[in-house]
């Protein structure tokens, strides 16, 4: 399904998009894109794995992953100051917009992607079986799954006049609280499936209010000729955020199965709802350090 929506895509945009008429030349940053590669893979490995069986916290492999994989990252921060040609100029964040922007959006990712295979599986889990869930078949956890989705694109629909209104600040600063309520309207309202699509559907708000801004934030915090590199800073991080967050939410999900079983103990969603929150509202706080006024 995704290849045929990407082809849709390509085959619409490749004759209307215009060639660009200055081409600057450079070189590919084989050496940072190595680097960066081993540091993450080995820095997610020993998060996904961490807590599991073989991978205990205290273990060899699950602190060689974690140290390995934070010097390998350090490593690639040196060869990037000294590369003519840096994959990411490192430098750029020395700005202070730069690192709010992509911390916002590592802790709004965090709770969105971590929840994403959670939300669907408490929603097909029957009561009978585990002794909570909502019981839902797949074709009613898909349209379970509406809300959040309309909802995120009416918070990317309405951030750019929103921000004029209020400014950046502000928006980031909403949208991460929206997320917090929501993730702790899940845990709430749980029971029952009104009260838990409307907290998704208030998450799913503040997630799309973060989509558009910290995107378009990213850009702008950046000079002008670095305007592809901020762009993929922030989609980086995006994709860092949410490994972590998933990664945290599964071995909290590992760590809260009885052995022998399955499903977790209902403690395991509860504790990721929350803990998604946490980070969310880190998120709101973070943003108070943005600097700008009204777009």
């Amino acid at each position: 399904m995704p290849t045929v929506a990407v082809a849709l895509a390509l085959a619409v945009t490749w004759p209307r998009l215009p060639e660009s008429g200055h081409r600057p030349g450079g070189r590919v940053d084989l050496a940072g894109g190595v680097l960066l590669s081993i540091g993450l893979v080995a820095i997610m490995l020993g998060l996904g794995q961490g807590g599991t069986p073989g991978w205990e916290w205290t273990s060899g492999r699950t602190l060689l992953c974690l140290a390995g994989g934070a010097a390998v990252t350090g490593l690639w921060v040196l060869v990037e100051l000294r590369t003519a040609e840096p994959m990411i100029d490192v430098r750029l964040f020395r700005h202070r917009n730069v690192v709010v922007v992509s911390l916002v959006a590592l802790t709004f990712t965090f709770g969105m992607l971590g929840l994403l295979v959670a939300n669907p599986v408490y929603l097909g889990t029957a009561k009978a079986e585990a002794g909570y869930g909502l019981g839902l078949d797949p074709l009613g956890i898909a349209l379970a799954m509406l809300p959040n989705m309309l909802a995120l694109t009416l918070g990317a629909l309405v951030a750019p006049a929103l921000a004029t209104a209020i400014t950046d600040r502000r928006v980031l600063v909403t949208g991460s609280v929206l997320m917090a309520a929501g993730f702790a309207g899940e845990s709430l309202g749980r029971s029952a499936l009104l009260p838990f699509l409307a907290a998704t559907a208030v998450a799913g708000l503040g997630s799309g209010l973060l989509q558009h801004s910290t995107r378009t934030l990213a850009v702008e915090a950046v000079p002008h000729d670095q305007t592809s590199v901020g762009s993929g800073i922030n989609e980086l991080l995006i994709n860092v955020g949410g490994s972590i967050g998933a990664a945290v939410v599964l071995t909290v999900f590992a760590a809260r199965t009885p052995a022998g079983q399955t499903l977790p103990r209902i403690d395991a969603y509860t504790t990721s709802w929350l803990a998604c929150a946490a980070v969310a509202l880190a998120g709101a706080g973070l943003s108070l350090f943005y600097r700008g006024g009204k777009r």
